[in-house]
């Protein structure tokens, strides 16, 4: 029994954490953003279920607001599903704006899940290789398909320790 437990805890020591923080942040831990005028309702839905799941962490607090320089718009891309750019003075955001393909509004589970990972990108992280939503993209096939994957993710141990990272201070 005593061996059993060494090794485990052998195991959650040599754990590495490869969470990326992005180089600029913001100047708060309370963030506004708002939809654009042409967000569709499946979005403005969906990302008001996300943000309440993200402000439970405690760590920050998106409200969503009227106006506001930050937005998440639905959008027409032609290689993409999903971005987030921001304006930087002094690696100070200063506003960001993110951007959802008009062809994930068929597929929820996906849908979730580059919404998610937007909105990680505009609470600060960066593209991680752990495993996790960070990690999340739209494969291509052999054919260069796009696979989109049914199931819904959710974030990883990675992603928290990244946002615990940013707002724990």
């Amino acid at each position: 029994m005593n061996y059993i437990l060494l090794c485990i805890c052998c195991f959650f020591t040599s754990f590495s954490y490869a969470y990326v923080v992005l180089p600029y942040t913001w100047n708060s831990s309370t963030l506004d953003i708002q939809f654009c005028e042409t967000a569709s309702p499946i979005i403005q839905n969906m990302t008001k279920s996300i943000i309440n799941d993200m402000n439970a962490l405690d760590f920050f607090y998106i409200e969503l607001k009227e106006q506001s320089t930050n937005s998440i718009c639905n959008h027409h891309f032609t290689n993409g599903y999903g971005l987030t750019r921001y304006l930087i003075e002094n690696n100070i955001i200063q506003y960001a704006k993110i951007y959802i393909s008009n062809e994930l509004l068929e597929n929820v589970n996906v849908l979730y899940n580059v919404l998610l990972h937007e909105l990680l990108h505009f609470v600060g992280l960066d593209h991680s290789t752990e495993v996790g939503m960070m990690n999340y993209s739209v494969r291509l096939d052999r054919y260069g398909t796009s696979t989109l994957y049914d199931h819904k993710w959710y974030m990883s141990i990675d992603d928290y320790l990244g946002i615990q990272s940013i707002y724990s201070n």
